[in-house]
């Protein structure tokens, strides 16, 4: 079951994908099916980015450093601590992957 709720849920990206606004909509989703599922961090990290132009909520900048981690994305990592100061973001799950 759970190889065809991959199945579906890639699809449905791909579906997703050739919307002229992809780029615009569900990129905190995009990034983590990338990181979690597929197990791709760079793709991850240039997902979670674009996601972050848009939203900055705690949680994209979470991902972004659960990413930048699994990655090695050294500046994706400072970008993050730039953006949680300016915030004013105290996050001790952020804090610990920066």
């Amino acid at each position: 079951a759970a190889q065809s709720t991959l199945r579906d849920l890639r699809e449905r990206f791909a579906l997703a994908a050739q919307r002229p606004d992809v780029a615009a909509t569900h990129g905190r989703e995009r990034a983590m099916a990338a990181l979690w599922i597929d197990g791709d961090a760079a793709r991850a990290v240039a997902l979670a980015r674009g996601n972050l132009e848009r939203q900055r909520e705690p949680v994209d900048l979470l991902l972004l450093a659960q990413a930048a981690q699994r990655s090695a994305a050294g500046p994706a990592r400072d970008e993050l601590r730039r953006l949680a100061a300016a915030q004013g973001l105290v996050d001790r799950r952020l804090a610990a992957l920066l």
